[in-house]
């Protein structure tokens, strides 16, 4: 049992700034650093697109508004037995702590006047949750604005949900990740709307042939991510109800994953590009064990970490173009995943989180992939 009991004297700051955006982050680390399972996301890469002097300009069009929370604990009344031995419980603290943080993002290509609540961690409290979702309705209910969408990542496309079950493993990089508190407090304040599926695969030990009736080649992946744009649009939209990624949102993506190397196919089918694949080594545990390389002595030791051998692989991102699908080419592109991840060394492969109303679940069932982590993503809506 938690030796507090709620929190009182609740404030709220809006970083405006690119020095505020530093004690955001602060504050959004501090909530899931002592978390057994979350895997934070890559500092440097966090820092180089979070504390810019500008924003990535996917982000600049969204108008990102960092808001956390900050409150007192309210102590718990101890056991008399226990009153000499818990003098922090009778004087009570001195200073607030984090209680609940988020990125509210406005997507102007969105029709149904709804915004996003990005990155939200909130403490094992329900009025938390609720004080900061009444904050965002203080500010954008003024802009039109009927209701948002949560939680997402910076892009929906990355990074969104609620992890519902299980959580008894780290999560693949790029995946949403919540203790198991947080699906109760969102259900008390919000309604699912989509749903989708975490899927891991085994490696076989045998390799297969690869046949199929496209040409794959690789993906320079080196320097700057660029594909067909659909090609692009179909493999990155795992979630669905978003807008698809245009070129800007790729590019963003691309810098969200790219401190991890990346190995890409594209599918080619008389000189169209029809599918694309691409993957990296999962180092969920490498992030988790460093706290992300946060400090320029966990930035070290996650460098060190990156150099040993993964065991697990992660496709990133992989779709097909509708009028090719059913014709060999997903299948093919999926040998090509496997084989390379054979050669690594890789032991297991995840893939998603893929929407439950798209065709990713049945194909990837099909291919042997079972569905091991769920994820809901809300909706609130204002009157």
């Amino acid at each position: 049992m938690s030796m507090y009991a709620g929190y009182f004297n609740y404030r709220f700051h809006l970083a405006e700034s690119r020095w505020q955006r530093r004690d955001f982050s602060r504050r959004w680390w501090a909530l899931y650093r002592e978390d057994p399972r979350w895997v934070p996301p890559d500092w440097g890469t966090w820092r180089s697109l979070f504390h810019a002097r500008g924003w990535h300009p996917h982000l600049a069009r969204m108008e990102p508004r960092p808001l956390a929370g900050e409150a007192l604990p309210r102590p718990r009344r101890p056991p008399r037995r226990e009153a000499l031995h818990a003098p922090e419980l009778l004087l009570g603290p001195l200073f607030e702590v984090p209680v609940v943080a988020g990125v509210l993002l406005t997507d102007p290509r969105r029709e149904d006047a709804r915004a996003y609540a990005a990155l939200v961690h909130v403490a094992n409290d329900r009025e938390s949750l609720e004080r900061f979702l009444a904050k965002a309705e203080e500010i954008l209910a003024p802009q039109g604005f009927r209701g948002l969408i949560l939680p997402t990542g910076l892009s929906p496309h990355l990074g969104s949900g609620v992890l519902q079950v299980p959580f008894d493993r780290l999560p693949p990089p790029h995946s949403a990740y919540a203790p198991p508190y947080v699906p109760e407090l969102f259900q008390a304040f919000a309604q699912p709307v989509v749903r989708a599926q975490l899927y891991h695969v085994d490696v076989p030990v045998e390799p297969a042939a690869i046949q199929g009736p496209a040409r794959l080649s690789p993906v320079d992946l080196r320097q700057r991510f660029s594909v067909v744009p659909e090609l692009a649009q179909v493999a990155m939209s795992g979630w669905g109800d978003f807008p698809p990624p245009d070129a800007l949102e790729v590019d963003f993506l691309w810098r969200w994953v790219a401190q991890e190397r990346m190995w890409g196919w594209v599918a080619h089918v008389a000189g169209e590009a029809v599918g694309l694949a691409v993957v990296q080594a999962d180092r969920g545990w490498a992030l988790h064990r460093t706290g992300g390389g946060r400090g320029w002595l966990r930035c070290l030791w996650l460098a060190w970490l990156r150099r040993r051998p993964a065991v697990r692989g992660h496709v990133v991102w992989f779709g097909v173009l509708p009028p090719w699908r059913r014709q060999g080419v997903g299948r093919q592109l999926w040998q090509q995943v496997l084989d390379h991840a054979r050669g690594q060394g890789w032991r297991e492969l995840s893939i998603g989180p893929v929407s439950t109303r798209g065709p990713g679940p049945d194909f990837l069932v099909a291919l042997g992939a079972r569905p091991l982590q769920r994820y809901l993503l809300y909706r609130v809506d204002w009157r």
